[in-house]
């Protein structure tokens, strides 16, 4: 029985069927609960249909599972947290996100989207500060010099980032006026660059 569910989630694959063969590599892991390999490749299969623009909550839900139980029996997969990031981005988990986000830099596994995605959900929870501070790096903006920077920027061609920069200085508020003016700045610099 356990070889046909598995040919039948092999097959449903191969055809694209992603939701069903998820179901059906779900009811073979019932039986192989250890097959940590095909676990991860669920999770991540979870993951694709939960990225996608027509998933639904209970698409989302499954591939938060799969990932968090698949992290815990695997810890070291990067590819598993990086996945896991973008679900609970997609939840709404920015705390939960921006831990997993630290895990992976731990790791090594760092790059500018996972910045700005960790600058997203600063600004989310209300960390404007911080939100700046991650975005200041991607765009080039020195806080010490409060200018811009095209050297200093790690991701100078990444748009939302100075938007995302604009927006949380006018969230913020925190400088009136001063506030104001930098984010007409950020903008004026995301045109030339």
């Amino acid at each position: 029985k356990i070889a046909v569910i598995r040919q039948k989630a092999v097959a449903a694959e191969e055809e694209g069927d992603l939701k069903a063969a998820v179901r059906l590599y779900q009811q073979y892991l019932n039986y192989n609960a250890g097959d940590n390999e095909q676990l991860g490749k669920v999770a991540i299969m979870a993951a694709d249909i939960a990225a996608d623009p027509e998933a639904t909550p209970a698409d989302q839900k499954k591939a938060y599972r799969l990932l968090s139980r698949s992290l815990r029996s695997m810890p070291d997969r990067n590819d598993l947290r990086r996945k896991f990031v973008d679900v609970l981005v997609d939840r709404r988990m920015f705390s939960d996100a921006q831990k997993q986000i630290i895990e992976l830099e731990k790791q090594n596994v760092s790059n500018d989207e996972l910045d700005f995605l960790y600058a997203t959900c600063s600004e989310a929870l209300g960390e404007y500060d911080q939100a700046l501070e991650w975005t200041a790096s991607l765009i080039g903006y020195d806080r010490d010099r409060t200018e811009f920077d095209i050297h200093l920027a790690n991701a100078p061609q990444m748009l939302k980032a100075y938007v995302l920069f604009a927006e949380v200085l006018r969230r913020r508020g925190t400088l009136g006026r001063g506030d104001e003016i930098l984010a007409d700045a950020t903008i004026e610099q995301m045109v030339v660059t």
